[in-house]
């Protein structure tokens, strides 16, 4: 168990919240999980003591007496007492240009995985087809070769894919 103790200033930087540690004891929970009990300065110069770390806290193991961390303190009640909680200010959420940019990306994955899923019929369907066609070829004659004609069935499925005919 640490107990430190030591008044410091406390300080205020870009409109945000800094708390002043100025007695601190770490704990550990039932559960085997590290806490702290601290007596702080928030920046208006008012001391709450009593207030609680958790060991989730942003670089929970450096804070020290005369640290300033920069945070919260929620107030809540428990069994008719009040409790007070210094919680780390919430990360900017990602959003705006970041979510644009992800919907992009997502877009792109989406067509490419699609022109490859087309890319694998178009293999297997012309693949599929030459042997039928070789097949159906072969009935009665002699003197034939089963893989060049698939070879070349193949080729030329492959090579008119894409060309538009007109229905009957």
């Amino acid at each position: 168990m640490r107990v430190w103790s030591q008044s410091h200033i406390t300080l205020t930087t870009n409109n945000k919240t800094m708390i002043t540690i100025e007695w601190i004891e770490i704990k550990t929970s039932a559960k085997g999980s590290k806490y702290a009990k601290a007596s702080v300065k928030d920046e208006t110069g008012k001391t709450i003591d009593g207030v609680t770390i958790f060991g989730t806290f942003p670089k929970f193991d450096e804070i020290q007496p005369g640290s300033s961390v920069e945070g919260t303190i929620k107030t809540g009640e428990y069994m008719g007492k009040p409790q007070y909680t210094l919680e780390a200010k919430p990360a900017p959420r990602a959003g705006g240009a970041g979510f644009a940019g992800a919907a992009v990306r997502k877009e792109q994955s989406i067509a490419k995985a699609q022109d490859k899923k087309e890319e694998g019929i178009k293999i297997a369907s012309t693949m599929n087809k030459a042997v039928d066609i070789a097949i159906a070829e072969s009935t009665g004659k002699t003197g034939y070769s089963f893989e060049e004609r698939i070879t070349y069935w193949r080729q030329w499925l492959y090579t008119h894919w894409d060309d538009e005919m007109k229905p009957f």
